[in-house]
């Protein structure tokens, strides 16, 4: 009995299916400033974990710089802010709320001055 084998210097590269959050920052790139909310069924409590996540640029497709996230509710909300320096990026909470229609915001606080938009927006 005889065997054929085949030989590789390198191995092919493995195909790579588009994530449904590579999907989403494409989506969110064509509306920039606008609010989209999280595509994913999450795990009770991990609507505080993601917006962490995406604003410390954990999800390589969302990287912080470029994507900010906050949670309401429950429900996780991100947006694409543009390249850094290039979109003015805005934390007022009363805007982030008209966007954010019908959702439930605390208007009682303000972002910290003292930490600086960088450090608010989670980019290193």
């Amino acid at each position: 009995m005889s065997y054929e084998f085949e030989f590789f210097h390198k191995l092919p590269a493995p195909p790579k299916p588009r994530s449904v959050l590579a999907e989403f920052a494409e989506a969110l790139r064509d509306r920039p400033r606008v609010w989209g909310k999280w595509p994913v069924e999450l795990a009770p409590g991990s609507a505080r974990v993601v917006p962490s996540r995406v604003n410390s640029g954990k999800y390589r497709t969302l990287p912080s710089d470029r994507f900010h996230a906050v949670s309401r509710g429950g429900v996780v909300y991100v947006r694409y802010i543009g390249p850094r320096g290039r979109a003015p990026v805005d934390t007022d909470i009363d805007e982030t709320a008209d966007e954010c229609e019908g959702v439930p915001v605390r208007t009682d606080t303000q972002p910290d001055p003292r930490r600086g938009i960088d450090r608010e927006l989670g980019v290193r």
